[in-house]
């Protein structure tokens, strides 16, 4: 893709961000929540009832010690979520905060993982900051690496966010720790 193209799929990234900012966000993530799991329905893994909404039971993830909020809370959780995102002025810290946040809320009953990581994608682009893209070699090796109790995961892939977005972690990571102490 020629420099034309990046430019106006940044441009167009980021008018969809701006729609989210107009409290339209539950219609967008809802779709884009279809999208990205289409193929897993052809599949006949989920059935198109699994994509209708916000999950409607408990959920629990394999190897974590997070168990996400209760189904009841979630419809309370996913406005004040996007309320924080409209509020927050400093686009590394949305980026940051957004993720870990709508991980942590665990909405849907699959697929968490990779509509948190394209909603950090957009909110990468519309700060103007480049798309980002973590191979799915990288991510198994941080796996296999953090296990074995070495570095923690994507430490060497950290080079590929954008270094305000870095800062932006460890500084709510500081604060997280010293309100907690």
């Amino acid at each position: 893709m020629n420099r034309t193209g990046m430019l106006r799929g940044v441009a167009r990234q980021r008018r969809v961000v701006a729609e989210l900012q107009v409290g339209r966000d539950d219609i967008f993530l809802s779709a884009w929540y279809r999208a990205l799991l289409a193929p897993s329905v052809k599949a006949g893994l989920v059935t198109p009832a699994d994509l209708a909404g916000y999950r409607g039971g408990p959920i629990y993830i394999r190897r974590s010690m997070h168990v996400p909020p209760p189904q009841e809370a979630v419809r309370d959780l996913m406005p004040a979520f996007f309320e924080c995102l409209r509020e927050e002025e400093d686009p590394a810290v949305r980026v940051v905060l957004g993720h870990f946040v709508f991980v942590y809320i665990h909405p849907y009953m699959d697929g968490n993982g990779r509509i948190g990581r394209f909603l950090m994608n957009l909110m990468l682009a519309a700060g103007g900051y480049p798309w980002t893209v973590i191979p799915v070699q990288s991510v198994r090796r941080g796996r296999r690496i953090n296990k074995s109790g070495g570095q923690a995961p994507f430490q060497s892939s950290s080079c590929l966010l954008p270094r305000s977005c870095l800062t932006a972690c460890s500084s709510s990571s500081a604060a997280v720790s010293a309100s907690v102490a």
